[in-house]
């Protein structure tokens, strides 16, 4: 992507392996990092999946610091299922299930499979043991990814599970993939109560192909681009 805007000066924050309890931890300590590379002057954020929504909240606590930040962009990125109502999962469970793919349907057969097992566990010992968050690979195909990189994608999908998210009033664009089957309104209605101002737009692929289609990463660049201010861009 930073390929894609030689014009914009960008940087990348790789995580060290430190594993945070929650996800505003997280990004506060990528907040002050941000500050410490961009002491001055406005800044525009963007991240993938789980990196979104760390995106969002590091815009929120840098706003909350007295920082400019001119725009956040999500990438395929959704809310956890603590800031999604439950009305809304069960309608986007239902939907997904309907124009999803077997395998689609297969794993959402097997979380719902788990929770179900997981209540009924709670209800012989007489109480909630906890909140229940399916296992990733109910969610993604990790087969391919080697272990390190699973094992945190594990403790992000926990992390985002547990966030609940705050309003962000700020400008803020959503850019999701569009597999064939895709729920065209799952990520956007999902997005609006906690991002009033959210604008989405589409990009032919699937998630996983963000991190290795050059056509759709070309896309997203020019996104971005066009949302820059030729001052911006400089």
């Amino acid at each position: 992507m930073a390929k894609g805007l030689p014009a914009v000066y960008s940087f990348g924050i790789r995580e060290a392996g430190e594993k945070f309890d929650t996800l505003e931890q997280m990004a506060q300590k990528y907040a002050e990092r941000l500050c410490q590379t961009v002491p001055a002057g406005s800044v525009a954020l963007a991240g993938f999946c789980f990196g979104g929504n760390l995106a969002l909240e590091v815009a929120r606590q840098m706003k909350a610091m007295g920082r400019d930040v001119k725009d956040v962009f999500l990438l395929d990125a959704q809310p956890g299922s603590g800031s999604v109502q439950k009305r809304g999962r069960l309608q986007g469970a239902i939907e997904r299930f309907v124009k999803g793919t077997a395998d689609d349907r297969q794993r959402l057969a097997t979380r719902v499979a788990r929770k179900v097992q997981h209540r009924l566990t709670g209800l012989i010992v007489g109480s909630e043991i906890s909140s229940y968050i399916p296992d990733l690979e109910e969610i993604l195909d990790l087969k391919d990814y080697p272990e390190t990189y699973r094992d945190i994608a594990r403790h992000h999908w926990i992390l985002l599970q547990r966030h609940s998210l705050a309003e962000y009033t700020g400008p803020a664009l959503l850019m999701r993939s569009t597999p064939e089957h895709a729920v065209r309104d799952a990520h956007s209605s999902a997005w609006s109560p906690f991002v009033p101002g959210i604008v989405v737009e589409t990009i032919q692929g699937t998630h996983e192909d963000f991190l290795r289609s050059a056509e759709m990463m070309q896309r997203v660049s020019e996104l971005i681009s066009d949302r820059l201010t030729p001052l911006e861009r400089k």
